[in-house]
């Protein structure tokens, strides 16, 4: 059976470490590790004989807010870019503010990835937290580069979210509550499920 590798880079809702207001090592609100997109397309078996998905993932959130040179930050990508991978998902846009150069930076990203892993597909979410301005950009960055964008716009409302007051489970099981609005903002568990389906769907399209 062939082996898929892949890389994904995110930010909190691909991964957050713990901290005082959040208790898991996974993508961010999801209920447990299981829950979180990343987890759920690594097991999601989608055609005979089924792809193994070996998954690195990395939190790049420097690239979303270093908007004064987020070139500099490429550096950062070193490790997870010396092994190969056959696919790429790029999540990244819900914590940037400053779009002045974005267009040009998230062009030199994909281009970056593409010339560094030559992989088969490089998918571009888009974003969670509804920004019409930085999905435009990212779907013209994406025809630019061959790129295939993925669009959440549907999900962006809040039965999608996380919500306050949800009980989600640290590595332990041992349950906490969300009470962080912040927090509360990031996709739940249905949410995890329709992204990480709409990734499948993408990767297994044209095989």
């Amino acid at each position: 059976m062939d082996v898929q590798t892949g890389l994904i880079l995110g930010n909190s809702i691909t991964l957050h470490s713990p901290c005082s207001y959040w208790w898991g090592s996974w993508g961010m609100a999801a209920s447990s590790a299981e829950h979180d997109f990343v987890h759920i397309l690594a097991n999601m078996q989608d055609k005979c004989p089924p792809p193994v998905r070996q998954l690195r993932i990395f939190n790049f959130y420097q690239w979303e807010v270093m908007a004064y040179d987020r070139a500099e930050t490429l550096s950062l990508l070193e490790n997870v870019l010396s092994s190969p991978a056959d696919f790429v998902v790029l999540q990244l846009g819900e914590n940037i503010a400053d779009t002045t150069t974005l267009a040009a930076d998230l062009e030199e990203l994909l281009h970056h990835l593409m010339s560094r892993l030559h992989p088969k597909k490089l998918l571009v979410l888009g974003n969670f937290w509804a920004n019409e301005t930085v999905d435009n950009i990212k779907q013209a960055a994406c025809k630019a580069a061959g790129a295939t964008y993925i669009s959440l716009k549907d999900l962006q409302t809040p039965e999608f979210m996380a919500g306050l007051h949800t009980i989600v489970q640290d590595a332990d099981g041992t349950p906490h509550e969300i009470l962080h609005a912040g927090v509360a903002r990031h996709p739940g568990d249905a949410a995890m499920k329709e992204i990480a389906r709409r990734i499948n769907d993408a990767l297994a399209a044209n095989e």
